[in-house]
């Protein structure tokens, strides 16, 4: 609990994750939306096409998040290096 209060540790590396999955869920759910709206077998295709692409922008959108805090970590230990 000392941890959560002290602002020393960041939690939303580890939301970010759980982020993912959510998107994940949803990105399954709008491809098969995708799919039923237009039927037969390019509703597949669609569909498959869909999930794809939008897993693969879910992942670079929660990576690029990530970075951030990374760059945030990089830039507090070159600080205490320095002593700065």
């Amino acid at each position: 609990m000392h941890k959560f209060l002290s602002f020393n540790h960041f939690i939303t590396p580890e939301l970010i994750q759980i982020l993912f999955f959510i998107l994940v869920i949803a990105d399954f759910i709008s491809a098969i939306g995708a799919g039923f709206s237009v039927g037969g077998f390019w509703g597949f295709i669609i569909a498959v096409a869909y999930l794809v692409l939008a897993v693969i922008l879910s992942r670079v959108f929660c990576e690029l998040l990530i970075v951030v805090f990374k760059i945030n970590e990089n830039l507090a230990a070159l600080r205490e290096d320095k002593g700065i």
